[in-house]
């Protein structure tokens, strides 16, 4: 109460210059917040970024990080508290990569960046004193997202394949697409992080009372799109996590988070119902090609009938690959205690980082379980449950595939909380009751 007077007496004592320049020095630092954001989306701000160079973004997310630790001190103080963790494992990984030539390490110490960069903007603006500006952060992205989501519809029925070859890397995106126009066109972060979107979606549509029909224009809109650009993973997820959503309405919550593994087990016990159940998925006729193949490719596996040659068969040897990696060198990873026949196999962020840090990927972890505490402690209650699911989600799609990208952190642990938060977090949600 003392400070808060004292505080008071302070701006009550500025001269109208000040006020002036105080406004227009924290406007400058809410507009290089933006300016970051816009990077690291990579939407419609794309087109300018040849033009901002390297060191200029980063230069840029310094710049607002040094003026927000500076100016507020409590900020400062909780930002090492909670951020410790992420930035002892950077700090290992940044040593590490100067001292060998591993390729596998190549890209972490990028990818770790972006995720300090985008849950620092996350920790100085949830607090409450900040919701006009977290508005006006959710007004960006949400545009972004739209403009990506047209332009890549657009795009894809110029070229059905063109967002799968953004998504393989550099040789294969040059070899593919030549001298094509990529700017701007949804890619595999895109994909995936729409997928918590479309759970996002769904659980306002049986939820709410108000805006239902946007919702579920919004729910098609987005399906279609996924479904269009044939992410075959993204596409299973999302209809597997909705159906735990829809189940919810009905069942304990409890219960609900249990579905996931239940099906696993299901699975197990009825591969031959699954196998049926995929092959008929895979013939419907406005499945694409390279979705139907998946399709296929996971019925001969229930099946029991050989996979070899096939995508799936090589998914999963790389899953394999990473496990051994990890229980042969499960001390140091394979970054420091080097062996030829050991290497992680690419293709599951966990296993992955196991596999190259060992026990030193600890850290990394620990910083997930404090995000996902966060996560969880800032929504209102009668959304704890679909927060629990989407980084339910996100666990998952780690395990399978990759996740460290800048546009999957920016709807993960950015873009869901601020609208989360600013939506529902001060008033009671209109919820219906369960029938």
């Amino acid at each position: 109460m003392e400070q808060t007077i004292q505080q008071t007496h302070v701006v009550r004592n500025r001269t109208p210059s000040q006020n002036i320049g105080l406004k227009f020095f924290k406007m400058i630092h809410k507009l290089l917040a933006l300016i970051v954001i816009a990077w690291l989306m990579n939407g419609m701000f794309t087109f300018v970024m040849p033009y901002f160079p390297n060191f200029l973004r980063y230069g840029t997310f310094a710049l607002w990080l040094a003026v927000a630790l500076v100016t507020k001190p409590k900020f400062a103080e909780n930002y090492f508290k909670r951020m410790l963790p992420l930035l002892l494992f950077f700090t290992y990984i940044l040593i590490v990569s100067f001292f060998t030539d591993y390729e596998y390490i190549s890209l972490y110490p990028k990818n770790i960046l972006y995720l300090i960069i985008i849950y620092s903007i996350f920790l100085y603006y949830v607090d409450n004193r900040y919701r006009k500006f977290q508005k006006k952060i959710l007004t960006f992205i949400i545009f972004d997202l739209l403009f990506i989501g047209i332009n890549t519809y657009l795009k894809l029925i110029e070229n059905p394949q063109i967002s799968r070859y953004l998504s393989a890397g550099t040789e294969a995106r040059e070899m593919y697409l030549g001298a094509t126009s990529v700017l701007g066109i949804g890619n595999y972060g895109f994909f995936y992080g729409l997928v918590s979107i479309i759970l996002l979606l769904g659980f306002l549509i049986f939820y709410t009372r108000k805006l239902k029909i946007l919702y579920v224009l919004l729910l098609f809109a987005s399906i279609a799109l996924m479904i269009k650009a044939s992410f075959t993973i993204a596409i299973l997820f999302a209809f597997i996590f909705l159906f735990m959503i829809i189940l919810m309405k009905y069942v304990n919550k409890n219960i609900v988070l249990l579905v996931a593994p239940a099906f696993l087990i299901l699975m197990v016990l009825a591969r031959n119902g699954i196998a049926q159940l995929f092959n008929k998925i895979g013939a419907l006729e406005f499945v694409s090609f390279d979705v139907s193949v998946r399709f296929y490719e996971l019925a001969s596996f229930f099946s029991n009938h050989s996979i070899d040659g096939t995508d799936l068969l090589s998914r999963l040897d790389r899953y394999k690959m990473s496990i051994y990696a990890f229980l042969n060198n499960f001390i140091s990873g394979t970054t420091i205690g080097y062996n030829q026949g050991y290497l992680p196999g690419g293709h599951s962020t966990w296993f992955d980082l196991l596999a190259l840090f060992g026990v030193f990927s600890i850290p990394f972890f620990l910083f997930l379980i404090q995000a996902y505490k966060h996560s969880v402690n800032l929504a209102p209650v009668k959304f704890h449950f679909f927060v629990k699911l989407y980084w339910m989600y996100f666990l998952c799609l780690g395990f399978i595939n990759t996740v460290l990208f800048a546009n999957i952190f920016i709807i993960w642990l950015l873009f869901l909380p601020f609208l989360i938060n600013y939506f529902f977090g001060k008033k009671e949600m209109d919820l219906e009751e369960k029938s």
